[in-house]
């Protein structure tokens, strides 16, 4: 038997199917797990962590456990991708329009990325310490995790 639940998270429809006998009761919770996560990795909500840490580029700065795990799949993402895939695109985003959540967006609001000037940094240039789980993003800089922090929930999720 195949049980559906449908919420929005993360800018995009989500919907969990499990196939078991019984519904399980954790399926519930699955909505306010994403939110915490999102709370923590969101750059669209102010007070979320990753924003706090854009705040303080240059600085080290003590992260969650969520956002340094976020971090280290981001690294593993650029080295699989060789790099397409970079946290420090945000300056970039930015500078295509994308400034704001896709709800609140304007289609014709955006540029292409080969319209925006500069170059995404590698990440590299982040230093982290395991040891205080600490990270100083290079000033200038700023972490957008986005499909990462999706696909890191989605996994927490299962």
């Amino acid at each position: 038997m195949l049980h559906r639940l449908e919420f929005h998270a993360m800018g995009c429809k989500m919907l969990v199917i499990v196939d078991r006998e019984q519904r399980p009761a954790s399926l519930e919770w699955v909505p306010s797990w994403f939110e915490e996560w999102e709370n923590s990795l969101s750059r669209f909500r102010l007070e979320s962590e990753l924003s706090q840490l854009n705040l303080h580029t240059g600085h080290p700065v003590r992260v969650s456990q969520v956002l340094w795990d976020v971090l280290q799949a981001s690294a593993e993402a650029e080295n699989i991708t060789g790099g397409l895939v970079n946290p420090l695109i945000l300056n970039a985003l930015i500078n295509a329009g994308y400034d704001q959540s896709f709800d609140h967006l304007q289609e014709d609001s955006l540029l292409s990325f080969s319209e925006t000037e500069g170059v995404v940094p590698p990440l590299s240039g982040v230093f982290t310490d395991l040891g205080s789980r600490t990270i100083c993003v290079p000033e200038g800089s700023q972490l957008d995790f986005g499909g990462v922090a999706k696909g890191w929930a989605a996994h927490q999720a299962m």
